[in-house]
């Protein structure tokens, strides 16, 4: 058998993210704060999915006064994907300013 070759590109996630908050600021007076790990390299995602997915979450949230997004490595756990351990899961939580 052969191996799935991973789908999606290799981008960088900060410039994902600053995108939809700058989509999502225009015309609101919601207050965006990111918490980013600085240490995150490129990393293969399904662009599309993955800022559609995040400006869904930002629209559900609108109403806040300030919504936070963190991105961060969660060490110490791993995920299976294809039969492969990988030790870090990407993290990107979004709160709003009641949690």
């Amino acid at each position: 058998f052969t191996k799935k070759k991973p789908q999606g590109q290799l981008v960088n996630i900060y410039t994902l993210i600053d995108l939809c908050i700058s989509a999502n600021s225009i015309n609101n007076p919601v207050e965006f704060v990111k918490q980013l790990d600085p240490t995150i390299p490129e990393i293969r995602i399904q662009t599309e999915l993955f800022i559609k997915l995040l400006n869904k979450i930002y629209a559900s949230m609108i109403e806040n006064t300030k919504i936070l997004t963190n991105l961060f490595f969660r060490v110490g756990e791993h995920i299976k994907f294809d039969n492969e351990k990988y030790k870090y899961d990407l993290i990107v939580r979004v709160r709003n300013d009641k949690d």
